[in-house]
């Protein structure tokens, strides 16, 4: 006969028999739906191991009832510890079913042509389709009949209202392509049906787009690969350019963006605002003043594009960091004769640079070419132009700008105290309508003699 078994025993044995669903209902219960912390062990494990499970777990505001405080702590934690895995690998096995089903729903919808349905599947998987990609059975299938099939669906898309409702599908049909043999031209087909359709590709797409752009480039010149676009049936557009010129910006190929530039007219692609942007933006990040000083000559005078001018203030910025101040007002008074306009910011920063460099003579023909313009620099500026020219004994350029500062104030002062369009009924007198005639001709007299001074 054995002898009798303790409760403790009886406990030691019934321990396996418990479902861990009971104890999670159990834990639930007594502790209200609480939320309970487990805090790795000291090691830095994520699995700690049952014996120090009681320094480890932590219930935040909970006051445990009695029915608790009688189980031993070793025994909850080694329960939630086991239903902690068996959960993590449902999980896992749920998204892995649902990844699968996934790309079964998209294959579905190509083998019945329904391609307006993917962005509707794509869309409800919730991001879940990164990993992998749901256009990856299309790897199955000859190169041919691929293209065949992505073109068919941009067609399909073409159709979509609002169009931005494909742009999961666009990214994922460029994500696959990209990072499969061969991704040009199909890939430059994608990225311009994605661009006409006002998305964005994924920042990614920079880095995959410059990469295969550069591995082609080995073997064949900008224009062919742009054209090879032809026997898919699209053709290269500015867009695509564009978008490829700042790839290549960003990841700091600009000697191959400025080739893309000057070869994209061959394929019939006539560079824009954007084109260039992009690559003086680039050559001025790495100051290289002198090649973006003739890139803006090129647009202006080549392709008769008109510079914007936060692109002019980005260049002159970088000229006065460069100490290239001569550079800078040579380029505009370019612009100026070639009938571009340039802004007060720009001709600041160069009377700012002039006198940073002691060029004070210089920063006096740049405030007198402002006031041509109708621009006064800030009085700061004024001043320490009007007290450089009398230190190098420029009197004469000295009281000149002096004067013209002077009269061009009181003149603005004058024409805003009193305008012809808003006038009261006590400048409608003959005699203040005669004042104020006889002060705006004063003002464009002045103006006239400033644009003959050198």
């Amino acid at each position: 006969m054995h002898p009798s078994k303790t409760p403790h025993h009886r406990q030691k044995e019934e321990e396996p028999q418990i479902e861990r669903e009971t104890v999670l209902n159990d834990v639930r219960t007594d502790f209200g739906e609480r939320n309970i912390y487990v805090i790795n062990g000291e090691d830095g494990s994520k699995n700690p191991s049952t014996e120090s499970v009681s320094t480890i777990i932590y219930v935040t505001a909970l006051r445990a009832p009695m029915s608790l405080m009688s189980t031993p702590v070793s025994k909850i934690a080694a329960s939630l510890y086991h239903f902690r895995n068996s959960f993590f690998q449902f999980s896992s096995i749920r998204l892995i079913t649902s990844l699968h089903t996934l790309e079964e729903s998209v294959r579905a919808a190509v083998e019945a042509k329904t391609y307006q349905e993917i962005p509707e599947l794509l869309i409800a998987s919730k991001g879940s389709f990164q990993h992998p990609n749901p256009f990856s059975f299309l790897s199955t299938f000859t190169q041919h009949l691929r293209t065949q099939i992505i073109d068919e669906i941009l067609q399909s898309f073409i159709l979509l209202r609002p169009r931005s409702h494909g742009k999961v599908a666009y990214s994922c049909l460029l994500s696959y392509t990209l990072q499969s043999p061969n991704p040009l031209p199909l890939a430059l087909a994608i990225l311009q049906r994605t661009l006409r359709a006002g998305c964005i590709p994924v920042p990614q797409t920079l880095l995959l787009l410059s990469a295969a752009w550069l591995d082609r480039r080995h073997s064949q010149s900008v224009s062919n690969i742009l054209l090879e676009m032809q026997s898919i049936g699209y053709r290269p557009d500015s867009g695509i350019c564009n978008y490829l010129i700042s790839s290549l910006c960003a990841v700091d190929q600009l000697n191959e963006a400025v080739k893309v530039l000057k070869g994209m007219s061959g394929a019939g692609c006539v560079p824009d605002l954007e084109s260039y942007d992009a690559v003086i933006g680039a050559m001025c990040a790495v100051r290289k003043t002198t090649d973006a000083a003739e890139k803006m000559k090129e647009m202006v005078a080549k392709i008769g594009l008109t510079p914007r001018q936060e692109t002019i203030v980005k260049v002159v910025a970088t000229m006065r960091a460069n100490k290239d101040i001569w550079r800078a007002v040579e380029m505009i008074d370019f612009l100026e004769k070639a009938g571009f306009p340039v802004g007060f910011e720009s001709y600041e920063l160069v009377v700012e640079g002039c006198l940073e460099c002691g060029e004070f003579v210089l920063a006096g023909k740049v405030v007198m070419a402002m006031t041509r313009r109708g621009f006064i620099p800030y009085i700061k500026a004024r001043q320490k132009v009007v007290e450089g020219l009398a230190s190098v004994g420029e009197q004469e350029l000295s009281s000149a700008v002096r004067q013209n500062f002077g009269f061009i104030t009181i003149a603005i002062y004058s024409l805003i105290r009193t305008p012809i369009a808003n006038c009261n009924s006590s400048l409608k007198s003959a005699e203040n309508r005669t004042n104020h005639l006889q002060l705006y001709q004063n003002f464009r007299s002045q103006q006239a003699m400033l644009m003959q001074m050198p």
